[in-house]
């Protein structure tokens, strides 16, 4: 290359290290996957498995990392989802899906899924009033994006509703389950905010908490969560039926904790401390298929490495030095998470 520019990149991507296969290699080569992008998730959720039996079944019988974050960036919800699908950094002061969202990403998630055979596809049960998923995620390779319209999900005004996750899993697991391989992109958004004023899914579960002296916002919270993790139960069901459970691998995360919450009204359900700029941050990671011998990890990890995990674990053809992240499993993985201030 001439281009000063390119040969900068060139030069950079060309000096990375290449991670070397592992004793985790290709486990789960030839199964199916669905990845589910948590709306506000946090810890909050594994801390009450009381009232979110679903997820904590996944947590406590699959792979959990019991130090991940999902770090907050300018629109961290469009670009963390960005990020787990390209293991790439975006920009912290913009909304750096958007803005890039003509580009190809030739090593996304998508991308790596079909040139494997797998029939890939992409939901969210919301509208691109946000983030242009209907071209941002063709552009990464999925076959096909459906968002709430295409899903015919009715939608309420902007933020009172936001409609359940539940109808979303109902409505997105006939596209695919019919499918001989599939690689599945879930987007939810039951549990976004505002939790201070009331709605249907916010006071759909109120009751569920009466005995707890929470702030009614946080009741709120919770119960937008108890939606999300009903959904995760929907979704197993299904999966059950249609006798896809054992040959499917479910990876959870979250974009974002709740930063709908006042801090001092999220301190009062968190059971972790969440004063800092950092604790507050911490997400539920888990890897999920019944064959897996459950084992919680402690290694320091965020959205960044979720790519080439996965890619490793299915044993796909890509290059670790065009990643951001790092294989989580393997001896070279350096367990650290990096914030958006440095």
């Amino acid at each position: 290359e001439t281009d000063k520019d390119y040969q900068t990149l060139n030069s950079y991507f060309i000096s990375k290290d290449i991670t070397f296969k592992n004793d985790y290699t290709d486990i789960f080569e030839g199964k199916n996957l669905i990845v589910i992008m948590m709306e506000s998730g946090s810890n909050v959720i594994t801390d009450y498995p009381e009232y979110f039996p679903n997820i904590n079944k996944l947590y406590n019988e699959g792979w959990s990392w019991t130090n991940s974050f999902s770090p907050r960036n300018a629109c961290s919800t469009g670009n963390n989802e960005m990020t787990g699908l390209t293991s790439l950094y975006t920009i912290n002061r913009n909304c750096t899906a958007n803005i890039y969202k003509d580009n190809t990403y030739y090593e996304a998630m998508f991308n790596l899924f079909n040139n494997q055979g797998y029939y890939t596809s992409s939901y969210h049960d919301y509208t691109d009033h946000f983030y242009y998923r209907h071209t941002i995620h063709p552009n990464m390779g999925s076959q096909k994006f459906y968002g709430a319209n295409d899903l015919n999900i009715t939608l309420g005004d902007t933020y009172q509703p936001w409609p359940s996750d539940v109808e979303f899993i109902e409505k997105s697991t006939p596209n695919y389950l019919n499918k001989n391989k599939y690689m599945t992109w879930l987007t939810t958004v039951s549990s976004h905010m505002t939790y201070a004023k009331s709605s249907v899914t916010g006071d759909m579960y109120l009751d569920l908490f009466n005995n707890e002296s929470w702030d009614t916002s946080a009741k709120r919270y919770m119960s937008k969560l108890k939606i999300l993790d009903n959904a995760v139960g929907e979704l197993l069901n299904e999966l059950t039926a249609a006798g896809k459970l054992d040959d499917t691998v479910i990876a959870l995360y979250a974009d974002h904790y709740p930063y709908g919450l006042a801090t001092s009204v999220f301190s009062q359900i968190a059971k972790y401390d969440v004063s800092s700029n950092g604790d507050i941050d911490r997400t539920p990671f888990i890897i999920y298929n019944p064959e897996l011998t459950p084992t919680k990890y402690n290694e320091y990890t965020s959205y960044i490495n979720i790519l080439p995990t996965i890619a490793n674990l299915f044993n796909l053809n890509y290059d670790p030095r065009l990643y951001g992240g790092i294989d989580l499993l393997s001896s070279e993985y350096p367990n650290v998470v990096s914030f958006a201030d440095g």
